[in-house]
């Protein structure tokens, strides 16, 4: 189970932020061509946070945005899908 935690955590920014993340990175380990990705998912509403739900082919682009949760935006849910410039997705 992946989840916040309170507390004090560094960010990469030189930054200290007071919660923590955390994500599956699975290049290399896990690949599909074909069926259907399933999750289920609490998403947390503290101030600060972003949790989201994305899949990514190996490398970027393209980025599919299942599903991010904006409290800042009036508790928006947001799906997308990100691609390159030339207009097609990868």
């Amino acid at each position: 189970m992946l989840g916040v935690r309170p507390g004090s955590f560094p960010a990469t920014d030189g930054t200290t932020q007071p919660y923590s993340e955390g994500m599956i990175y699975s290049q290399g380990k896990f690949d599909y061509a074909d069926g259907y990705v399933e999750v289920s998912a609490m998403f947390s509403s503290a101030n600060g946070t972003w949790p989201a739900f994305w899949m990514l082919k190996s490398g970027w682009p393209p980025e599919i945005d299942v599903a991010e949760w904006f409290k800042s935006q009036n508790n928006r849910m947001h799906t997308g899908l990100a691609y390159d410039n030339s207009g097609t997705t990868v």
